[in-house]
């Protein structure tokens, strides 16, 4: 079960709120519904991947119009879909209600894009219209972070919707895929803020859960690499160190150094694998101050090798 369908099946196990049910119905028809006209009958169809939805859709009629209705099973696209009916009896009384139909100055019936504002008027009415349209046509990915997006039909509806969010501060982006217009979250604050004011509390916990988890992990990374670039420079210097007193020794002899400087190619040549810190408590010296004298070393071993004797 992937993310967004984990969080769906949640919402609709929650305790349907009559009072904003209607806001969620309207909501749902407009993100996954299609009114369709045959031999002079009006009906709906709601097409899903959950049959979940199709029972949360018979729940919402059965309490606000006490019908009845069916549910059938196809395969659409490759994958397993669940189509939600709604009859004539009821469906257009539905669309009223849900403000997607209304009478037009010729006495017909239009269909309306836009979101009705009588059905949205507070925080909890306008959640339930954002939980219809998740339910219907939202979708969560996971990847290096996580996006939420809503993909609709209607342009004018897209509008309508980004700017309901807006009301309840989640700031959603818009593009166009292909012809969808799609309205996306790419903020985990917002994702977040957005599923626990429609009630996937499980979600939420889920996405902070890994949200944690990946930055102990990044935190892990980038002290295990900050470590092994310390070590690999310690080596590198070591390394430069005892190759300078090793030249030294063969050339000159480690008495051709002054005494303090001797000491110091003395304890490296003793401790190879020893950091500069280590060296500099074994001489009860600053770490400056022994990487002073090792830079002398490396510094006579130069001139050896060029051909000035020098100290």
């Amino acid at each position: 079960m992937t993310l967004s369908q984990r969080a769906k099946s949640t919402i609709i196990k929650k305790p349907l709120d009559e009072g904003y049910a209607l806001a969620e119905l309207s909501a749902i028809i407009h993100s996954a519904g299609s009114i369709v006209i045959s031999q002079g009958a009006l009906s709906i169809e709601i097409i899903s991947e959950t049959k979940n939805l199709s029972r949360r859709i018979q729940k919402i009629l059965n309490v606000l119009y006490g019908v009845n209705i069916k549910t059938t099973d196809d395969i659409l696209i490759g994958k397993q879909m669940y189509k939600t009916i709604i009859p004539e009896k009821v469906a257009q009384m539905v669309l009223k209600d849900c403000a997607i139909l209304e009478r037009n100055d010729q006495g017909g019936l239009s269909i309306v894009s836009g979101i009705d504002k009588h059905l949205v008027m507070d925080t909890p009415s306008r959640y339930a219209y954002i939980r219809g349209a998740f339910l219907g046509g939202g979708y969560i990915t996971e990847g290096k972070s996580y996006r939420l997006e809503f993909v609709f039909s209607n342009k004018e509806f897209a509008k309508d919707f980004q700017n309901l969010l807006r009301q309840v501060d989640i700031i959603a982006k818009n593009t166009l895929r292909k012809t969808k217009n799609v309205l996306y979250l790419s903020s985990s604050q917002y994702i977040c803020n957005l599923l626990a004011g429609i009630g996937a509390d499980a979600t939420v916990l889920h996405i902070y859960s890994e949200l944690v988890n990946r930055s102990v992990r990044n935190t892990a990374n980038r002290t295990a690499n900050c470590i092994s670039a310390n070590i690999d420079k310690a080596v590198d210097t070591a390394l430069k160190q005892a190759k300078a007193i090793e030249i030294i020794e063969q050339n000159k002899g480690l008495d051709f150094l002054p005494q303090k400087l001797k000491e110091a190619a003395l304890a490296r040549k003793q401790n190879p694998s020893a950091t500069l810190q280590e060296i500099a408590d074994e001489l009860n010296l600053s770490k400056s101050g022994i990487n002073h004298r090792m830079s002398k070393i490396i510094e006579i071993s130069n001139k050896i090798m060029e051909g000035d004797d020098a100290k």
